[in-house]
């Protein structure tokens, strides 16, 4: 049926508008009558509990940024030394019984290290 139709027969016309004024009797499964304002009520739940969830992606998107940054960190070898005893089988440079970082971060005849002389320790 066209749209027309509905514009050439206003008596069909105002039937239409009249049961858009109406609320819906009951839902398909049988319970009880939808409403405006249980759709509304749905509507405004719905839009709340995105924000929560969009919160809460952003939240575990910014922990998963400092955690992939600290492994690159490590990775590099600009980070902080592993401070495991069982530092030595990850690391085929480290000497923890000489030093507390790894012997290609310490000079010939250096006595501190790049930390240690920007940080003046």
């Amino acid at each position: 049926m066209d749209r027309t139709f509905l514009y050439r027969h206003r008596d069909l016309l105002a039937l239409v508008h009249a049961a858009e004024r109406e609320p819906a009797g009951h839902d398909l499964a049988g319970g009880s009558p939808v409403t405006r304002t249980s759709l509304q009520a749905d509507l405004a739940n719905a839009q709340a509990r995105n924000t929560r969830l969009t919160a809460r992606i952003q939240q575990m998107e910014r922990r998963l940024s400092e955690a992939l940054g600290e492994q690159a960190w490590r990775e590099s070898g600009l980070g902080a030394p592993p401070t495991s005893t069982n530092s030595s089988a990850r690391s085929p440079g480290w000497n923890s019984t000489t030093s507390s970082w790894p012997p290609h971060w310490r000079r010939p005849g250096r006595t501190s290290t790049p930390h240690e002389q920007r940080t003046g320790i």
